[in-house]
């Protein structure tokens, strides 16, 4: 099984192309605005492209040029289901029947779709609540209903739309650890904006801007050398953009060079990026000596409790240190500090294109 989309909606600024193999998961990452939802919309058939193809294990579900509509398989005949925020139960059915109701509208008779229903809620581990009124759930128990109605329906393609974003920590984790369990093998679209949904459930990660895709890879590799502002900054990450001078150091655009690590040398004049933790950086109230290092100056403008540490941002870096370091420090916002990183602690890459270049 396999997915193949090629979609342009200008309305909403979305050009997007993009293969998956089938069996894998994909998430979507981007700011708000960026296009996520409206990339789901186009392979639900929800939203009609200008232009486009969508093909799914080997299925033409649109074909939309410049000449007309060529090919559109309606939503309800697409094998496709999208579970969204908001679990869209039918308040006036029992559990059952809500899950029991992709089946039944396949076709499938009353006793078969009901027992095809009672299996997904025990796969959900919601099978005690399979007789309860949908409105009488809790938003936890209404979500993991919503995913059942949606595997029940036995779909090709899978799309979540920040399923887990209007649930409790505590709940949120419940259910993301039952999507890891069901979703396993299955071919699915995951947009989401939390961390933990990326590690534990993408095998895969492209991120949008501005409707289009900026970058793309393999999600451990996108986690841990991220080449996107927005990726980086999700993943908690430092990065620098600028023109390579070396093999193994770039220069931004104020100045700053910054040396690093590369896994390939870089190409001289070329666009580059650097990227490095920011418990890697440490701070100084004056320039500091001794080993190599990266260093630049800057005021701080901002201090973050960040767990058993602080985040001290200065512009649009970040360094985590201890509550200690920013006592001895003295730091407020608005002072003048200096920033050092080993250059053993930075990772440096090609940037990316603006169509996401793939990975080395």
């Amino acid at each position: 099984m396999s997915l193949h989309l090629a979609a342009s909606v200008p309305d909403r600024q979305l050009d997007v192309a993009l293969e998956r193999p089938g069996g894998t998961s994909l998430a979507v990452l981007g700011p708000n605005g960026s296009g996520k939802s409206s990339l789901l919309g186009v392979l639900a058939g929800l939203l009609a492209p200008a232009r486009g193809r969508v093909e799914l294990d080997g299925r033409t579900l649109l074909d939309v040029d410049a000449t007309g509509v060529r090919a559109w398989v309606p939503a309800h005949r697409r094998r496709v289901a999208l579970l969204a925020q908001d679990p869209l139960l039918f308040p006036h059915l029992d559990v059952l029947d809500n899950v029991a109701f992709g089946p039944r509208s396949a076709g499938l008779p009353r006793r078969e779709a009901r027992a095809l229903a009672r299996r997904w809620l025990g796969e959900v581990d919601a099978g005690d609540l399979a007789d309860r009124p949908a409105h009488a759930l809790s938003g936890g128990q209404a979500q993991r209903v919503a995913l059942a109605r949606a595997l029940a329906a036995e779909p090709e393609l899978l799309l979540l739309d920040e399923p887990l974003a209007s649930l409790d920590v505590d709940v949120a984790g419940a259910v993301r650890a039952t999507l890891g369990r069901v979703l396993a093998g299955r071919t699915t679209i995951l947009v989401t904006h939390d961390v933990l949904d990326v590690a534990l459930l993408a095998d895969d990660v492209v991120v949008l801007e501005a409707g289009r895709i900026v970058e793309a890879g393999p999600a451990r590799d996108v986690m841990r050398m991220p080449r996107s502002a927005f990726a980086a900054s999700l993943f908690g990450l430092n990065l620098v953009t600028g023109v390579a001078i070396g093999p193994e150091a770039l220069r931004t655009p104020d100045g700053w060079i910054v040396a690093g690590l590369a896994d390939q040398p870089l190409s001289q004049g070329e666009p580059a990026l650097a990227v490095f933790q920011p418990a890697a950086v440490s701070v100084h109230l004056h320039a500091p000596s001794g080993s190599p290092r990266n260093t630049v100056a800057g005021l701080v403008t901002a201090l973050e409790p960040l767990g058993h540490l602080v985040r001290v941002r200065v512009g649009d870096l970040k360094a985590d240190i201890t509550p200690a370091a920013v006592a001895d420090l003295g730091l407020v916002v608005g002072n003048r500090v200096h920033l050092a990183v080993k250059a053993a602690e930075v990772t440096l890459d090609p940037a990316p294109t603006r169509e996401g270049s793939p990975r080395r």
